[in-house]
């Protein structure tokens, strides 16, 4: 099988967000990557674990109708493992590859588009901000102070679909598990998982918090090398669009069997940061231990509770740009060019919004972004677009 390669607009070494034919990441790229026979479909696997969690199961008792009971023997279920794929790689959100709705997140329309280059496409800010809102986007986390290590068990050797898996030091040092490794036969049950990892990831309400548990050196049968793994390491952008500060999430794949892909990606971000007078800055580090680039803050975690309006505010942007519409990024661009709080208060006041709900101090622009994301949040919206008229119209 071919490397995919890294870097996107790099002189010698091409960054892949997606192949040219259909300009999108989708279930065919997923799967291309299979190594030999015998793998089970990430997709089933998901599928599986989802069902024990959920809570639309048909009531037997009263045809028609559903009730809210997960199987109440959802978690230490044991499965067994036949060709799956290890790697140190870990969705930004475990499986939210494989829920309804995220296939067409990953439908990045031609507009977002920033260029081409040897084959491969280069997305804009907002186009790679929809592609990992679908589940793109990988982090890499240091192992536990007790050696544990939190993985990804794919059966497409791609990290961003497969099944997060804690595995014991002992398991990893006695089968020399490392990227790549491939486990031909093993079992492995299915827990909740440990707060301290847990954090790291945000909390979804379709998607299970749990994870694998490889931790019996002898529920291992048999381990091969060689395969190749698919990751999307990502970050979280701050820039400027002009005259208006905005974050976007940025990615890029990799094939972590290439002997240099993490010189490549380092070099792919920086050029990304730059491009088209963004003057960009990085708020994390995809691999927490050993970052590939400059960043803000230490862990997802840190990140989410110092930059929650922001989070929320690309998450709103991604939403507009599925309908093809600007309404969310107008209104931040707009309040972003007021002359000062004093302005922002009174556009506030006048949409119905009390101003000690969303502001916190600082620059104009973070406050924009805090009084946009508080209007959406509260049903405000046409209020604060009604005010913002109405002040342009003074």
């Amino acid at each position: 099988m071919q490397s995919a390669k890294v870097g996107e607009a790099l002189a010698n070494y091409s960054l892949a967000d997606t192949p040219l034919a259909e300009g999108q990441i989708g279930e065919e790229e997923a799967r291309a990557p299979a190594y030999g026979s015998g793998f089970y479909d990430d997709q089933e696997i998901w599928r599986d674990l989802l069902r024990l969690h959920s809570h639309t199961r048909l009531d037997e008792g009263r045809p028609g109708r559903r009730t809210s009971s997960p199987d109440p023997n959802r978690w230490d279920t044991v499965s067994t493992l036949y060709k799956v794929a290890v790697s140190e790689w870990v969705a930004r959100v475990p499986g939210l590859y494989w829920l309804p709705g995220s296939q067409r997140m990953r439908t990045v329309h031609p507009s977002q588009i920033e260029s081409k280059s040897d084959g491969w496409l280069t997305y804009t800010p907002r186009g790679k901000s929809q592609t990992v809102s679908g589940g793109v986007g990988t982090l890499k986390l240091s192992p536990s102070e007790s050696g544990y290590r939190l993985a990804t068990l794919t059966a497409s050797c791609n990290a961003s679909t497969g099944v997060p898996a804690l595995i014991s030091p002992d398991v990893w040092d006695h089968h020399r598990l490392r990227e790549g490794s491939v486990i031909v036969c093993g079992a492995t049950r299915w827990r909740a998982m440990p707060l301290q990892w847990a954090a790291q990831f945000p909390i979804m309400q379709q998607l299970p918090r749990g994870c694998l548990v490889l931790d019996n050196v002898e529920n291992v049968l048999d381990v091969e090398d060689g395969a190749p793994i698919q990751a999307h390491p990502f970050s979280i952008m701050e820039y400027w669009d002009g005259p208006v500060r905005l974050f976007d999430f940025v990615y890029a794949t990799a094939d972590t069997r290439d002997e240099g892909f993490r010189a490549d990606l380092s070099r792919f971000f920086e050029a990304y940061r730059l491009a088209n007078d963004r003057e960009g800055n990085y708020l994390t580090a995809a691999d927490i231990a050993e970052p590939m680039w400059d960043a803000e803050f230490t862990s997802p975690e840190s990140l989410r509770r110092d930059q929650r309006a922001q989070l929320r505010l690309i998450e709103r942007r991604v939403e507009d740009t599925i309908r093809g519409i600007d309404f969310t990024e107008v209104l931040v661009k707009r309040l972003s060019q007021a002359a000062g709080l004093t302005d922002l208060k009174r556009i506030s006041a006048n949409a119905g919004i009390e101003w000690r709900r969303w502001s916190q101090g600082g620059a104009i622009g973070d406050e924009a972004t805090r009084l946009v994301e508080y209007a959406i949040s509260s049903g405000k919206q046409q209020a604060l677009l009604y005010s913002l008229q109405y002040e342009d119209g003074l």
